[in-house]
């Protein structure tokens, strides 16, 4: 079962990780606030349930788990809200081209 994660830097980054365990969701956040240009060892998190999370949110955060992969959830300027899953991870029943 996908569990659902919130993590923060020290900088304005933020976003949700649905991952199995809090160390995938702390690697996969890690990841992302690299590439935001953050600092991967001063995370603050927390595990959430998804009734906890407002109506946006919990709109967004259904959509992404009917992915059924481990990934980062994150708000990106105004509505806009993305899905960030790293490369070389397959989903279930992922078909591979030759």
């Amino acid at each position: 079962m996908m569990r659902l994660f919130e993590f923060q830097d020290h900088t304005p980054i933020h976003a949700y990780v649905l991952a199995a365990d809090k160390d995938d969701a702390h690697e996969l956040f890690g990841e992302y606030v690299l590439a935001q240009g953050g600092d991967p060892d001063d995370l603050l998190w927390r595990e959430l349930e998804i009734k906890h999370l407002g109506d946006e949110e919990r709109l967004v955060i259904r959509e992404a788990r009917s992915l059924t992969r481990e990934g980062v959830v994150a708000r990106r300027g105004g509505n806009q809200w993305v899905f960030v899953e790293p490369l070389g991870r397959s989903a279930p029943n992922d078909v591979s081209s030759p």
